[in-house]
């Protein structure tokens, strides 16, 4: 396996959602470029992946692929690479590849904050690394307004061959095999013939507290949400409930 990477800005500056879409283009899913060349047409590598790493330092640009495990050239794939991420470079990218890749972030985003916790770890993540997590809000905005020449930018600037570090691990065939693990493991502990008792040792519970948690004298009934139903015009029925969120 082997891999690429680079230095970008932290979590937060002006070029983070142009380098999101950039690592998309490239191989952000099977219609990406790298995914098309390399594993589905070529099939010069296992598998490859593009990500922008944005922190709250300095974040890293990452493109890495995994060789077969016999077979393959290394140095075909990780030209191969190198040919990508020069391509990007130097020409800007299509409208076809811009929109494609807009909606997936988009749609990502969105079912990110379907659930409690997608809402939670959003807000969670804005409050500590931008102060506050009122810039949740504008995070659609933030990559609806990419721009072809925004990517081609950004690419220019942060993908500078000069500045790469390249990183290569070299095949071990046994270890590929075996997996570098024993295939019959001594057990060395003694099998627990009973379950531990609840709580630590030496511990007790204060005087006057319930033995059972508290039961809530009046839980709330359970609302069916308003829905609608509707049948498209190729025959496919549909639900449609309305989701209120703050996020």
């Amino acid at each position: 396996m082997f891999g690429i990477v680079y230095h970008i800005p932290p979590e937060g500056h002006p070029d983070s959602a142009a380098l999101e879409v950039l690592a998309n283009i490239l191989a952000g899913g099977e219609a990406s470029r790298m995914q098309r060349d390399l594993v589905l047409d070529r099939k010069l590598v296992m598998g490859l992946g593009v990500s922008s790493m944005q922190l709250e330092g300095a974040g890293l640009f990452l493109a890495g692929a995994v060789m077969p495990v016999t077979g393959g050239d290394m140095d075909a794939a990780l030209a191969a690479v190198r040919e990508h991420l020069d391509r990007v470079r130097r020409e800007t990218v299509s409208d076809e590849e811009l929109l494609r890749v807009k909606k997936q972030v988009l749609k990502s985003l969105v079912q990110q904050s379907l659930t409690v916790n997608g809402k939670a770890q959003t807000l969670a993540s804005y409050a500590v690394l931008f102060g506050s997590p009122e810039k949740a809000n504008r995070v659609l905005a933030d990559f609806q307004a990419v721009t072809a020449d925004d990517v081609l930018r950004v690419a220019k600037t942060y993908l500078d061959p000069d500045r790469a570090v390249t990183l290569v691990v070299k095949r071990n065939l046994f270890g590929a095999l075996m997996g570098g693990k024993d295939p019959d493991p001594e057990v060395s502990a003694e099998p627990e013939k009973e379950s531990p008792p609840p709580g630590r040792p030496g511990v007790e519970r204060p005087a006057g507290w319930p033995a059972t948690p508290p039961a809530d004298p009046d839980p709330v009934a359970f609302a069916m949400p308003e829905f609608f139903t509707g049948t498209l015009p190729n025959g496919m029925e549909v639900v449609v409930v309305d989701r209120k969120s703050v996020v």
